[in-house]
């Protein structure tokens, strides 16, 4: 009997295994699995706990807005409450449908493969009746899991409307007694502002009068300075020109004179220019000349003409 028992599961679960790979059936156990990872992770419910928890988990910085924000927060967390209530009740009650399909698919493949397999109408019988018991119990099983799943959801839904007003209260007990105390910070802001804003203008007009008082040095310095160059500049010219004229004046006197031991140098060298200007020229004149032009005779032309 074990052994038959053992073998008709195996030839249960190799049918189903094809059943869903041709017929693409729902399996039960898939979506119990399913249901449960929604329950667990996905659902709504889960994630408006988790805000409301993080919501009363954060410091009570603004008191007064949280406070005069109360309602909106209550209208929209009731709102909330009624859209995850529909929300839940029609996924569950897809899912219910959806699994209770496909149990029922699953039964009626048992009796339909226990009707081929078994020819003795007494055995066949007995395991119906087996058969039947199980399935009967599986169904008590999935109807009990929807039932706790929908006491569970209304467990939550109470604890969330407590923690909701719980959290209320104790926004409004921070907001009685930080009150005067956020009046009393704002009205010291607001003087530490208007001294902060005063030392800021003092500071800007000390600033001003530093830089064009430092503007005004800078200018005076740099026309003082000018001044000065300018004077010293003409001093210089003046004596290196005072310098010139004494050096040409002695050489003159003593080329004059012959007051210097080595005259005759002066002369010679003078000689020795006139010389050479005068070679320079003649040089140039026959250039032109072996080219074929005649400068002499181009001069004395000129001069002829202009006279």
């Amino acid at each position: 009997m074990a052994d038959n028992a053992g073998f008709g599961n195996n030839n249960d679960k190799k049918e189903k295994s094809n059943l869903l790979e041709k017929k693409k059936i729902i399996d039960f156990d898939k979506f119990r699995q399913d249901f449960e990872q929604f329950v667990e992770n996905i659902n709504p419910l889960k994630i408006f706990e988790t805000n409301q928890t993080n919501q009363l988990n954060k410091e009570p910085l603004t008191a007064m807005q949280t406070s005069n924000s109360k309602n909106k927060l209550d209208i929209s967390n009731s709102s909330q409450d009624e859209n995850f209530t529909n929300e839940w009740s029609q996924y569950t009650q897809s899912v219910q449908k959806e699994m209770e399909n496909a149990q029922e698919q699953k039964f009626q493949r048992q009796n339909q493969q226990l009707a081929k397999k078994i020819k003795n109408k007494n055995r066949l019988k007995r395991r119906q009746t087996r058969l039947h018991n199980r399935q009967n119990r599986e169904r008590e099983r999935l109807k009990a899991f929807f039932i706790q799943q929908q006491k569970e959801f209304r467990q939550k839904l109470a604890e969330i409307e407590q923690n909701r007003k719980e959290k209320r209260q104790k926004i409004q007990q921070i907001t009685k007694l930080t009150h005067k105390e956020l009046q009393l910070q704002n009205q010291t802001i607001m003087q530490e502002n208007r001294e902060l804003q005063q030392k800021i203008r003092e500071h800007r007009r000390t600033l001003r009068l530093k830089r064009r008082a430092a503007r005004q040095a800078r200018q005076q310095m740099s026309t003082q300075m000018r001044k000065e160059y300018l004077t010293e500049t003409q001093q210089i010219r003046q004596q290196s020109w005072n310098r010139f004229l004494r050096q040409q004046r002695r050489r003159t006197e003593r080329f004059l004179k012959y007051s210097n031991r080595l005259w005759w140098r002066g002369y010679l060298s003078l000689l020795a220019w006139i010389v050479g200007i005068f070679l320079i020229l003649m040089g140039i004149f026959y250039i032109f000349k072996f080219l074929g032009i005649d400068l002499i005779g181009l001069v004395l032309q000129n001069t002829t003409n202009a006279g």
